[in-house]
This record gives C-alpha cells, sequence and structure tokens, in this order.
C-alpha cells in the first residue's frame, strides 16, 4: 500500500540520525557541557556550573524546530584525593519538530576523575548514562486514503496505525578532556574525545523498523590566547560523527576584558555546507550569557529565506572558598 510505505519512508527519515532536520546540535557548543562528553563533569575551574541552552531552528517553515538542554556538574574533591578530583554532573535535553509533534527527551547523568598533570595540566576520564525516548503525535499526520475521490478530507479517519506511537532506549558513553593554562596569564586550550551510544541501542515505532542507533562521536577544542592586558584571541572547532552524518564547526573571536568581572566575546563560525554564525558573549562576575544566529547556507535556504535561527544560552558557575593548607591554632592560656 502507498501509504504503508510512504509511512515507513517518512519514519526512517524521521528517526536516522543523519536527517538533518532532526540531528539534535547547538552552535554555542560550550553551553552544552556534560552533554557533549561525559568527562567534563567537575573538569572546570568552578565548583559547581549551571548551563542552558534553548534553539529556535527554521522559524520560517510551518513548524519550527525548537530544542532546549540544561546542565549541572559539580567537584566532588576531598582531602584524600589531593589535586585531583571527581566530577558528577547531569544534563536533560528535549526537542520537538514536524507537523506529527515528533519529540527526543534525554535523561544523562556523568561521573569524572580529573588527573592533575602538572601545575599547568589536567587529563579528565569519564563515563556516561542515558535514558532516551521518542515520541509523536499521530493526530497530526496525514496519509493518501483521506482522500474521498474528490477532495482531500484531513477530518476523515485513515487506516493507517502505528504499533506505538513512543520509544524509549537506554545508552552508555565515554569521553577524555584535556586541559592546559599558564600560570599569570589567561593562555588555556581544551581538547575533548567522546563516544556516545556504546551499546548500539535501538529505537522502533513499528516492529519491523527497527533502528539501531550508531556511535556517536564529538570531537571538542577551544583555546584562549592572550595578546594584551584586555584582548584574548579566542579559537574553537567542534566535530561530529554518527554513521554517515557529519557536522564540522569552526570559529575565531576575540574577547574584551572592560574591567575586573566584565568582558565581551564577539565570535563567528562556520558549520561547513550549512550555515554563518555570528555570536556575541557577555561575562559578567560568575554570569555568562550568550547569543547565537544561524545565517543558513544549505540548500535549504530555499524554505528558510537563509533564517537559520536564535540561540540563546546562559551559564551559572560557583567558587567554593578553599581552606588554607595549613593551620595553626593559636594557644590558650
Amino acid at each position: 500500500m502507498l501509504a504503508r510505505s510512504i509511512k515507513y519512508w517518512l519514519l526512517y527519515l524521521f528517526l536516522l540520525p543523519e536527517g538533518v532536520a532532526q540531528d539534535l546540535h547547538f552552535s554555542q557548543f560550550q553551553f552544552a557541557s556534560v552533554s557533549v562528553n561525559p568527562a567534563i563533569a567537575g573538569a572546570g575551574v568552578a565548583d559547581l556550573r549551571f548551563s542552558s541552552l534553548y534553539r529556535k531552528q527554521w522559524g520560517t517553515v510551518p513548524i519550527p524546530y525548537e530544542t532546549f538542554t540544561f546542565a549541572f556538574d559539580q567537584k566532588m574533591g576531598t582531602p584524600r584525593l589531593k589535586t585531583n578530583n571527581l566530577g558528577l554532573g547531569a544534563y536533560f535535553r528535549y526537542d520537538q519538530a514536524g507537523d506529527g509533534q515528533l519529540s527526543w527527551g534525554q535523561l544523562g547523568l556523568s561521573a569524572a576523575y580529573s588527573f592533575q598533570m602538572s601545575t599547568t595540566q589536567q587529563v579528565s576520564l569519564g563515563i556516561g548514562i542515558q535514558a532516551g525516548q521518542r515520541s509523536l503525535d499521530e493526530r497530526g499526520l496525514f496519509f493518501g486514503d483521506q482522500f474521498n475521490g474528490d477532495v482531500f478530507d484531513p477530518t476523515q479517519a485513515s487506516a493507517e496505525a502505528f504499533e506505538r506511537i513512543s520509544a524509549a532506549y537506554f545508552s552508555t558513553a565515554t569521553g577524555v578532556l584535556w586541559q592546559a593554562w599558564h600560570r599569570t596569564r589567561r593562555h588555556h586550550v581544551e581538547v575533548g574525545l567522546s563516544a556516545s551510544h556504546l551499546n548500539r541501542p535501538s529505537i522502533r515505532f513499528l516492529e519491523e523498523a527497527a533502528l539501531a542507533l550508531p556511535l556517536l562521536w564529538h570531537f571538542q577544542s577551544t583555546g584562549t590566547l592572550q595578546i594584551s592586558d584586555k584582548t584574548d584571541v579566542l579559537v574553537e572547532a567542534y566535530f561530529r560523527l554518527q554513521g554517515p552524518y557529519r557536522e564540522v564547526l569552526a570559529g575565531l573571536g576575540s574577547r574584551i576584558h572592560l574591567k575586573e568581572g566584565l568582558a565581551l566575546d564577539g565570535r563567528l563560525l562556520w558549520r561547513v555546507q550549512d550555515a554563518l554564525i555570528p555570536q556575541v558573549r557577555l561575562l559578567l562576575g560568575n554570569w555568562q550569557l550568550g547569543l547565537a544566529y544561524d545565517v543558513n547556507l544549505s540548500p535549504f535556504q530555499v524554505a528558510t529565506l537563509r533564517m537559520g535561527g536564535p540561540e540563546i544560552g546562559i551559564q551559572y558557575l560557583i567558587y567554593k572558598v578553599k581552606p588554607p593548607e595549613v593551620f595553626k591554632s593559636c594557644p590558650i592560656f
């Protein structure tokens, strides 16, 4: 039956990770933290970190694509670990798109151990688990048998039916992160590599259409080079590989330190064969606020009019007061 064949094809398009319209990605990947690499948990300079991102993509199409993530991670250092530390993290991500409101919810937990290699280098190893669910609302989908012979009648019941309208899975991940910095200047380099879906979980809406998720590889790298008392050069790169799908993101920018605790970033990124992405970021005390906009350059610009979509990121850092290394009590007379 033609309608059933179309239904299988649509599910295949929606569920495959290489479906460009459904890949869950962000332009400001630094705000995604532990959802990108479990080794990031507790690996930053802060003791606690809260991060969130919201993205609305392709607002000119009838049903925009919306994605949201929230992440948290924390250092768990103890005196026994000395300069090393444990890190724990958690995140939630949600994406919804299309007439069928095809959604993807993900809840993940991460744990990492950071080794202090020297006074200016650190390596972190992490593991993660993730529970996910995809669901759709079949009431928003229409099929060929709703054509009554004269006109298409969307109110007419269809004989097409899904065995299920939601599918859950469980996934595992691992990652490594290397960081290096300068003792007295703002030079900093971070390089990470992670792999998700190590257990190859499958998702299915139809019994005969189960899809095993291919390994998902993330490579991310950022660099900060201080060139004057108030100016830094920023470099970043991101690479994502999952089956035949690839995403390459590279950018260059600068940071101006206006005064103590206040800095402003300007960046320009390019997602290869997809979008040009200007970004601005405000660093105010323990807060960071990032704004980005995708200018679509792919063939899909015919529908998007080059309007990819806005993205807003926010991050809050908490630093604990460290106790003195040596404590000597005063004698009581």
